[in-house]
């Protein structure tokens, strides 16, 4: 491996290790990932199934935490894999939410989740829309500059070793 390469988790980048000898394909302990060389021709995939994994574990909850918290109407709540939405809101108040967002900081993903919240009350963005996602995050632009700085960076994760 020539420069050690980095997974992004949660908004924090750790990073990856190969090794020779591992029961599991991935091992994650909030230091570093482990990665299995024996399986290092679908090692992609696998990322990819673990971060689809954790993203169920912990974005689903949250949609589901604040629509309950604030009252929102939500009708269903799916995990997407998009390469130019963060989320949507259908008109019937579906709610999707890519899973690579399980790789931003946590207050970009909440940011994401009440973007698409208020969308079940206001369609469109419109100025009313903007004013009700600053009073859940007044600091919402900065998420949204995150976002835009760091989207490739997100969507493009690969292990190579």
């Amino acid at each position: 491996m020539n420069s050690p390469q980095i997974i992004p988790y949660l908004g924090k980048d750790y990073q990856a290790i190969f090794i020779d000898n591992s029961e599991q394909i991935i091992n994650f302990d909030n230091k570093n990932f482990y990665f299995n060389k024996n399986h290092y021709h679908k090692l992609d995939d696998y990322l990819n199934n673990w971060y689809f994994r954790r993203a169920n574990e912990i974005i689903i909850p949250r949609v589901m935490s604040f629509a309950n918290k604030y009252t929102f109407k939500i009708k269903n709540v799916r995990l997407k894999n998009t390469k130019s939405r963060w989320g949507s809101c259908s008109f019937t108040n579906n709610i999707n939410i890519n899973w690579h967002l399980i790789k931003a900081p946590e207050t970009v993903i909440d940011y994401v989740i009440i973007h698409e919240l208020v969308h079940t009350d206001v369609k469109g963005h419109s100025r009313i829309f903007w004013r009700n996602v600053e009073s859940y995050i007044p600091e919402y632009k900065q998420y949204e500059n995150w976002l835009k700085e760091n989207s490739n960076n997100i969507l493009s994760v690969r292990l190579t070793n």
